[in-house]
């Protein structure tokens, strides 16, 4: 069995190199800085959220658990004050 494909065709060619480096657009160095800086500032905010719920004073409202004192009061008169009628008849 003979095959007709030529011997130099079955290893690859090395690339050519040029002397010059890779050069970025303004755009894409733009893309880069802004996207290292909001990642940046995501990441920071995670933290930031991760430290206070470690500290003791979460951020968010726990789902399983009720609402505690001040919190609740202030989330009352909100509703009283867009729904009267709705905290009469409650």
């Amino acid at each position: 069995m003979e095959y007709d494909i030529p011997i130099a065709a079955l290893y690859p060619t090395p690339a050519e190199y040029s002397s010059s480096s890779v050069t970025f657009s303004g755009g894409a160095i733009a893309g880069i800085v802004i996207g290292t800086i909001v990642g940046s500032v995501l990441f920071g905010f995670t933290l930031f959220l991760i430290y206070r719920e470690k500290r003791g004073d979460p951020v968010f409202l726990s789902l399983t658990e009720p609402m505690l004192g001040a919190r609740k009061a202030n989330l009352q008169d909100v509703a009283a004050s867009r729904a009267p009628e709705a905290v009469e008849n409650a």
